[in-house]
Formats: C-alpha cells, sequence, structure tokens
C-alpha cells in the first residue's frame, strides 16, 4: 500500500512538474512576443526617422531575437531539467522511506503476533492453575473446613452459639 502512495505521490510531483514547465514555457514566450513587439515598434520608428542602413539593423536586430530565442530555449530546458532531476530525487528518498516504514511495520506486526501468542499461552497456564487449585479444594474438604474455622468470624460465631447454649441450659435447670 505505502508502494502505491509513493507511485500516486511520483505521479503527483510529476504533473505539478509539467504544469510548472508548461506555465513558465507560456511566461518565456508571452516575454519573447513583447520583446518582440517592442523591438517591431522600434524598428517601425527606425525606419521613419533613418533610411539608411535599415538593411543591416533588421540583420542585427534578426541575430539578436535568435540568440534571444536559443537563451530562452536553453533557459527553460535547464529549468526543466533541474525540475527533473529534483523529481527524480524526491522519489527515490519517497521510496526509500516507504520501503523503511513497510519494515518497520512487518517488524511492528511480528512482534505483536509474537505478543498475543504469549499471552495466550500464559492465560491457558493459569487457566490450569485455577483448575488445580478448585479440584483440590473440593477434593479435600477438611482443609477448606480447617481453614473456615480459623476465622474471627467463624470463632464468633462458636461462642455466641455456646452461649446461648448455656444460657438456655441454665434457664432449664432454673425452671
Amino acid at each position: 500500500m505505502a508502494e502505491m502512495n509513493a507511485a500516486e505521490l511520483a505521479q503527483q510531483i510529476a504533473q505539478a512538474v509539467s504544469e510548472t514547465i508548461r506555465q513558465a514555457s507560456a511566461e518565456t514566450t508571452r516575454q519573447v512576443m513583447d520583446a518582440s513587439r517592442t523591438a517591431r515598434s522600434q524598428e517601425v520608428g527606425a525606419e521613419s526617422e533613418f533610411e539608411t542602413g535599415t538593411d543591416e539593423f533588421f540583420k542585427h536586430q534578426s541575430q539578436m531575437n535568435a540568440l534571444n530565442s536559443k537563451r530562452t530555449y536553453d533557459e527553460y530546458q535547464d529549468l526543466s531539467l533541474a525540475l527533473a532531476r529534483q523529481n527524480a530525487t524526491i522519489v527515490q528518498r519517497m521510496a526509500g522511506l516507504s520501503v523503511d516504514n513497510d519494515s518497520v511495520l512487518r517488524n511492528l506486526s511480528v512482534q505483536a503476533l509474537q505478543n498475543a501468542i504469549e499471552s495466550a499461552n500464559m492465560i491457558g497456564k493459569q487457566a490450569i492453575r485455577h483448575g488445580d487449585i478448585a479440584i483440590d479444594r473440593e477434593w479435600n474438604v477438611d482443609e477448606v473446613a480447617q481453614a473456615v474455622a480459623k476465622t474471627a468470624v467463624f470463632s464468633d460465631a462458636i461462642a455466641a452459639a455456646v452461649a446461648a447454649g448455656v444460657a438456655a441450659a441454665v434457664q432449664q435447670q432454673k425452671a
């Protein structure tokens, strides 16, 4: 499941990178078009003011536009490659974290299973001990009676019964 999350995250990152590249390309194209319009309007103004040397000006301007286009393309490509490298680094890091997370989860699940088995074994052993004690008390009634006779409540009850019996015997002799 964590691998699927890493794949989904990688796809989302790739989409975000593609969208950023598309926006940067659109912005660069817009800037180049604006610069070209500005250059054309300056050329039109230059034609009206200077009739001589316009061919050389246009050749120079054309060369400048080509160089500017190349530079814009190179910068766009560099940005694109940098984002792709960064995306690859993030995806690799996420994949590594996913593997680490999976191993931790596996270890925890194994420990939980071992603890559950050990707890079940301990409960079973304790149940056997309690069963042994219960059976022992059923068969050793004298031991249970002695334990009850040694309590303070039982001693007080015997003393009260003896006192009541003596009082009844004294009453019978008087009558």
